[in-house]
């Protein structure tokens, strides 16, 4: 009674004061935590002598608590928690177990699943003096019904019979379990009925039973041995660890047949009555499942019911919820199959089948045919009617079956299929794969059997949205794979009556169209594309059409002469590409606010948008009428004066190709005032390469006569791509016979430079581009075509190119500006991964004007979205500051706005960076409002280039050695220092770095004028003119270094040292002016 009523209190682990407060604990509540046995250790540790006097019994109930009583660890976890018990009993108490204690670690190590050799066991119990009871027995039959093996527990039963031991109930449960999974249910049965007389006994033989049954078979029969129990209060109460035994026994098989049974059988398992020991067990178990090392959600969702407590029901369903589409993928087919039944019976998902169709559609196509020929015979599948999230399955089945035939009206048949399903997709729910799924399930299969698309498309002749989606799929991935000649096939061929839908690539055609030079040949191809863009009658799509008026005028206004020309013949012949009146003046009005006069008579050559006749043909007949009525006399004059120029011209062509410079010669004599400039610049050019130099000057001199603005001409028409040495000797002859202004000249030889320069990008040698772009920026001082060479690098993934091409940018504009371009090329080219990476990188710094130049290139691209991930990623790394950024995103707006662009303009506004430039601001304002005194630095002046450390380590460590120390150096130390760092100059090269470092050490102990001799005589034996700041290998943690150990360390007189050191490094061009190094300074004057 007063063990009771000790127990009252429930025994919570805070309410336990000592060690055998724990122990009354485990042997009532049967039930132990984590925390008990924590307590339990550290209890045994305080009180060391108290070890001694516990008796063998609680010594054992201590280990019992290491066993099946603490069902929230998993049985490695247990077996440390019974060595380190062990420990402290041997160790630190010196105490000996005696028999009940080793059999309570006996019966543990069986619940921990350890290995024991039965022999070796009673072997070490005759050394220790113990002599085995009926509970070791009992305990040593369990290690042979886990075997099933019988034999084992008939030779105990008769040595315990030999020993005059009683056999105990254990050994009886032991030898049930043993001939049921042995398949000897028969004598199983029989053993349970010798024992009816006996209800305990007979419930415990039937609890055993069932749980090898439960163990080891599937079916719904496994606890048919429950059948006809009337008593189940008396057997929940007397035998509840042994049906949480079954229970997880048949959630870990996933027998849900079975479990559904055990609720009929034991509704009290589903009450909350039926106290904490069963809820936490259970909690506990299922947490344990969800773990990653088990990870077996089958088990935990036949376990959820079995939880009485609503919220932690919860918690486990929202979490079987999330882990699901996870896990299920890990499985195979009929595994995870079961697993979404269990889900679905068990009311935790409505469709897991679905959830899973589908995950298999995306990531594991072979497997799809083989679950889909499942599914469809399920009650779900006849439920769906069509439902959207089920449609690429679908898609993917008839895949499978357009495979199988070879019919073409079937063939046809099951693309119409296959476009409906994926046309009803929604995009969002696919993310990145969306358009892969499109590729893989309908596009490519396509392309491998174009025959069949002309039937494909008549088809879809009433269903203008699929037909439109199925050229914008086609088109798409075209243009993406760069098969643009099929691209140009296709879009006048089968494709010549479709139009552009919603998922047209008018971002990528736009940025494509931009980007290809004049000599690109996927220049017509992309161009052609547009086509699809505008209306083939009336009743047109207003805003597609805007799209395409969008691309043309941004490609004429970015585009060089000859590529406008290329492109506006292109789009003048095709008659659906008709611009409307207003838009076309608008455009001509642009290009003579740029002044781009040259460019307008080719823009003239687009068609205008007219009405439709009945014939569907436009009425350009009565506008020419009307013309040649207004004054007949001169059309006609007009019109001789052109056949006579267009006969004498084809005369002089026709001579020209064939090389036949005399027959070229009598022509030009005989009406050289009818041939074109163009045509008389290569007669002339043929001329001086063969080396007829009278001639040669007789052409020009005579075209100069003709034509007052001659030099206008020449830049105009002039057009070469060859940029050799002979070339440019040609040009240079003809402009000092036609006496040209030297700036035309200069300009004659940039234009057939440039021509060159993108002929060779065309052609693949970027090699020789890149010579190309170094002559040109040269002549220009200013770097030329380092977007163009990097983008073809990037996609050649050409290294040494972008390499050169960096080396270039930086001899001229500095690292920083180098670095910038290369990011901003790399996300023109899509690669915004390898962006992100370069600007975390440390040299990288975005500055105002850069930015600004940026801005400027990319509004006449038009392609906004390159600054705002540009903004997005500056901002996040704090590469940009915020002025630069808020002027930025200002005049991206005030530009947008001024055009009345207002989807940009809500683009801008609505993107993440603006809403981080107005957190950074706020911050900023309210630091102003705050009172913070300036903090000193933490100067880093000892950091070293990674390629120092990795291509000089002699020199490095050499300098390191010299300067070890350095702060507090006296005057000779510091002259010495001096001496062996000459030396070290003499012998190996010495980088800019440490020239700096030295130089700052000795101004600070010996002087600036010595400090200055340093600088000065690593300049002594070069050129200043030929060095470039950018060039130094210097960053600005070394300068700012420099600089700050001056402040630090010299206290009069210290600003104006600092200065004077400041400006002979960027005089004697180790560096260039630094926002670090004048932040230095101001904050030296505000602490003053």
């Amino acid at each position: 009674m007063s063990l009771l009523k000790k127990h009252g209190r429930h025994f919570e682990v805070d309410q336990q004061k000592d060690i055998y407060d724990i122990i009354d604990g485990f042997e009532w509540h049967q039930l132990v935590t984590e925390a008990h046995l924590e307590k339990a250790l550290k209890s045994l540790k305080d009180c060391k002598n108290g070890i001694k006097r516990l008796t063998d019994s609680e010594i054992g109930i201590l280990f019992s608590g290491t066993g099946s009583q603490c069902p929230m660890l998993s049985a490695e976890q247990r077996n440390e928690y019974t060595n380190r018990l062990l420990k402290c009993f041997k160790m630190e108490g010196g105490i000996s177990l005696g028999i009940d204690a080793r059999n309570a670690l006996l019966r543990v190590q069986i619940d921990n699943n350890i290995n024991i050799d039965i022999s070796t066991l009673l072997k070490q119990f005759e050394t220790d003096g113990l002599v085995a009871n009926s509970q070791t027995y009992g305990q040593l039959s369990r290690i042979y019904a886990r075997k099933a093996d019988i034999k084992g527990i008939l030779e105990i039963t008769n040595r315990m019979k030999s020993i005059g031991l009683e056999l105990s109930d254990q050994i009886l449960e032991s030898m049930v379990y043993a001939l049921v999974r042995s398949g000897q249910d028969d004598k199983a049965k029989s053993v349970i009925e010798c024992s009816a007389n006996n209800s305990f006994l007979s419930n415990s033989l039937k609890m055993s039973y069932a749980l090898a049954k439960a163990e080891n078979f599937d079916d719904g029969k496994v606890l048919e041995v429950l059948d006809g129990i009337v008593d189940t209060k008396s057997l929940v109460d007397n035998h509840l660890s042994s049906i949480c035994n079954i229970l997880f026994a048949l959630a870990n098989r996933g027998n849900h047949e079975a479990i559904v049974k055990l609720k009929e059988v034991f509704p009290l398992l589903l009450n909350s009555d039926i106290g904490k020991q069963w809820e936490f067990t259970v909690f506990s178990k299922t947490l344990r499942l969800l773990r990653k090392n088990e990870e077996n959600i089958m088990a935990a969702a036949l376990l959820l019911d079995f939880i009485p407590n609503f919220e932690k029901r919860v918690k486990l369903r929202t979490i079987l919820t999330k882990q699901f589409p996870t896990i299920i993928q890990t499985k195979q087919v009929m595994e995870a199959v079961k697993t979404c039944i269990v889900f679905q019976k068990c009311n935790i998902l409505k469709h897991p089948l679905r959830i899973y169709l589908r995950e298999v559609a995306f990531n594991n196509a072979n497997n799809f045919c083989q679950l889909f020929q499942i599914y469809k015979k399920t009650d779900d599948f006849s439920k769906l009617d069509g439902r959207s999230h089920l449609q690429i399955p679908t898609a993917l089945f008839h895949l499978h079956e357009l495979q199988k035939t070879d019919s073409q009206e079937k063939k046809v048949a099951h693309y119409l299929d296959i476009v409906c399903c994926l046309q009803s997709v929604d995009s969002e729910s696919c993310g990145d794969n969306y358009f892969t799924i499109i590729k893989n399930l309908f596009v490519l299969p396509l392309l491998n059997d174009l025959n069949v698309l002309p039937q494909l498309m008549s088809k879809l002749e009433t269903n203008s949205d699929l037909q439109s989606f199925l050229s914008d799929s086609i088109i798409t991935h075209l243009l993406r794979s760069q098969q643009l000649k099929l691209l140009q096939e296709l879009v006048y061929g089968a494709l010549k009556n479709a139009s552009a839908g919603r998922a047209y690539p008018y971002q990528e055609l736009k940025n494509h169209i931009l980007n290809a030079s004049a000599y690109n040949k996927g220049l017509v191809p992309m161009c052609s594309s547009l086509r699809l863009l505008f209306p083939l009658s009336d009743a047109a799509n207003k805003k597609q059409y805007r799209r395409g008026m969008q691309v043309i005028k941004s490609a004429i206004i970015a585009g060089e002469l000859k590529k406008t020309k290329i492109m506006c013949e292109l789009w003048s012949n095709d008659k659906r590409i008709a611009l409307e009146e207003n838009d076309k003046n608008d455009l001509l009005n642009t290009l003579d606010r740029n002044n781009e006069q040259p460019k307008k008579p080719f823009v003239a050559l687009l068609s205008k948008k007219v009405k439709y006749l009945n014939d569907s043909v436009f009425s350009m007949e009565s506008c020419c009428n009307a013309v040649l009525n207004k004054d007949e006399k001169k059309v006609d004059m007009e019109k001789v004066r052109t056949e006579s120029e267009k006969h004498i011209g084809k005369e002089l062509r026709r001579a020209l190709e064939v090389d036949n410079l005399e027959e070229a010669w009598k022509i030009w004599i005989s009406g050289s005032e009818y041939v074109p400039i163009s045509l008389l610049l290569s007669f002339a050019e043929k001329l001086y390469f063969a080396r007829m130099n009278d001639q040669f000057k007789s052409v020009l001199l005579k075209l100069k006569k003709i034509h007052k603005d001659f030099a206008y001409h020449v830049l105009t028409v002039y057009d070469s791509s060859d940029a050799s040495v002979e070339r440019m000797s040609f040009l240079s002859e003809m402009s000092k016979i036609l006496d040209l202004h030297p700036e035309v000249k200069q300009q004659l030889v940039y234009n057939t430079r440039v021509s060159a320069f993108y002929k060779s990008i065309e052609k693949g040698s970027l090699s020789h581009a890149f010579e190309l772009a170094k002559a040109i920026t040269v002549q220009k001082n200013s770097v030329f075509g380092q977007f163009d060479l990097m983008g073809a690098a990037i996609d050649k993934d050409d290294t040494t190119v972008i390499s050169e091409v960096l080396d270039l940018i930086r001899s001229h504009h500095g690292r920083e500006s180098s670095l910038a371009d290369f990011c901003v090329a790399l996300l023109e080219h899509y690669k915004r991964d390898q962006a992100l990476r370069l600007i975390q990188s440390g040299g990288f710094r975005l500055s105002g004007p850069k930015l600004s130049y940026y801005i400027d290139r990319e509004i006449e691209l038009n392609r906004v979205e390159i600054i705002l991930d540009l903004f997005e990623f500056c901002s996040a790394e704090g590469k940009l500051e915020l002025r630069d950024l808020e002027s930025g995103v200002t005049k991206l707006i005030n530009f947008y706005s001024k055009r009345k662009n207002i989807a940009l303009v809500n683009l801008i506004e609505e993107s993440s960076v603006l809403h981080s430039a107005g957190k950074q601001r706020s911050s900023v304002q309210q630091l102003k409002r705050t009172k913070v005194s300036w903090r000193h630095p933490k100067w880093k002046i000892d950091i070293i280039p990674s390629f120092v450390v990795k291509f000089q380590p002699a020199v490095r460590d050499a300098f390191n050695e010299i300067t070890k120390g350095s702060h507090s150096f006296k005057e000779s130390e510091t002259q010495e220092a001096v001496k062996r760092f000459s030396d070290l100059r003499m012998k190996e090269h010495v980088l800019d770095y440490m020239v700096v470092k030295m130089a700052s050490i000795v101004t600070v102990h010996l002087g600036w004028n010595e400090g200055k001799k340093v600088l000065e005589m690593s300049r002594t034996s070069c050129d200043l003119t030929s060095i470039f700041a950018g060039d130094a290998s210097i960053s600005d943690d070394h300068i700012e270094g420099a600089i700050g150990r001056i402040f630090s360390d010299i206290d009069d007189n210290a600003y104006e040292i600092a200065r004077q050191f400041y400006c002979c490094l960027i005089d004697l061009k180790f560096c260039k002016v630094k926002n670090g190094a004048l932040k230095i300074f101001i904050q030296h004057l505000l602490n003053k």
